[in-house]
């Protein structure tokens, strides 16, 4: 194995665990173990792995352990290079602190191998965040970013924040957008949607938990994923209750939903909080260097006699969203388009239906302000 593809500054892979036997030193990281053995094993690859913390180049690293001890160094490093144990780290940052914490776990599970940590650093370093929402998670989740150390967050209420990005303030530009609301029935979702939709721009949402569970996600990317119109349309697809609920989701737009006390833990709101900002700063990363896993999905995390539950949800668009859909405004062709047809109205009366007036159902009339929901048509 040629030097060249040493790390200039090595780093031991996070999570490895070692022990020193008689005759062999094991590395174990979760369900695996990797071996080294021979007496050269025992008595110098304790000393170097101490030492491989990215502070150090490989020549510091020969001249700590002497000059002597070169040609074994160099061999105990190529053979933990290749077993995928070495990282590099050519930074002069100052590995203690939160963002370089917060650097480290996603080169360990997010970062593809075109990311340093250097790079990751940066990132986290220029990012900025703007946390919409009233109450404990939405102030959970401000906290924690700014202890992982982006560069900035601003925290603004649920029913303030919608207008003030509507402004386009200059210091939002580029910024990542979380809401989480005091409600997951809250008027800020709608109205962020919206903004989104008209901007282009990204935002993630955070429902908290309501009894039954907190929801984390999607990330709503216009153009590229449903949006929030059409998280809603494929939720009530999926429940009994339909007619109440879309009006309780008109209600919701309207700012008039109300809810009685809640019944909610401050550890339940850090634990959704922390999910939330982890992958948050995860979205910070470029798409082409890692996959991003809440574009489109999201998480519902619960709590039940037996334990805690996860589980993980695709967004699909609908075709016919009235936010989103490239659809909304054409019909559907039917074969019958051309033939005039006699159809009952609403008062019973019949009425003549020219070639277009054809359709496939004729609902009933919804209640005011509230829209037809063919959420189950465009599954």
């Amino acid at each position: 194995m040629n030097e060249s593809v040493l790390p200039t500054r090595p780093l031991l892979q996070p999570w490895r665990d070692y022990a020193v036997t008689s005759d062999r030193v094991i590395l174990r990281h979760a369900e695996g173990a990797i071996v080294f053995e021979g007496r050269a094993s025992i008595t110098l690859l304790p000393e170097l792995l101490s030492r491989l913390d990215g502070s150090r180049t490989v020549p510091e690293l020969v001249s700590e352990l002497g000059e002597p001890a070169e040609a074994a160094v160099l061999q105990a490093l190529h053979q933990l290079a290749g077993h995928g144990l070495l990282h590099e780290s050519d930074s002069t940052a100052v590995d203690g602190t939160e963002r370089r914490r917060s650097a480290r776990a996603l080169a360990e599970v997010a970062a593809g191998p075109a990311l340093t940590l250097d790079e990751i650093d940066d990132r986290l370093a220029s990012a900025n965040f703007v946390v919409i929402g009233d109450g404990p998670l939405a102030e959970a989740i401000a906290s924690l970013l700014v202890t992982s150390g982006v560069g900035s967050v601003d925290r603004l209420s649920e029913r303030e924040g919608p207008a003030a990005l509507a402004e386009g303030k200059e210091r939002w530009v580029g910024a990542h957008v979380l809401v989480a609301p005091g409600s997951p029935y809250a008027r800020a979702l709608s109205d962020v949607n919206r903004w989104a939709l008209s901007t282009g721009v990204d935002w993630m949402q955070v429902l908290p938990y309501d009894g039954h569970r907190s929801v984390i996600g999607p990330v709503f990317a216009p153009g590229q994923t449903g949006c929030y119109h059409c998280f809603r349309l494929r939720r009530r697809a999926a429940i009994d209750f339909h007619q109440e609920a879309i009006e309780i989701d008109a209600a919701a737009d309207s700012g008039s939903v109300r809810r009685s006390g809640e019944w909610r833990a401050p550890s339940q709101d850090l634990a959704v909080a922390g999910q939330a900002v982890f992958f948050a700063l995860w979205h910070v990363l470029p798409q082409d260097s890692t996959p991003l896993p809440l574009l489109g999905r999201a998480i519902a995390m619960g709590w039940t006699m037996v334990g805690p539950t996860i589980e993980d949800h695709v967004l699909y668009r609908v075709p016919r969203c009235r936010e989103c859909g490239r659809a909304r405004d054409t019909g559907v062709p039917q074969p019958w388009t051309a033939a005039t047809l006699s159809a009952p109205t609403h008062a019973g009366t019949s009425a003549q239906m020219g070639p277009h007036d054809a359709e496939v159902f004729l609902p009933g009339p919804a209640a005011p302000g509230v829209e037809a929901d063919t959420s189950a048509m465009s599954r």
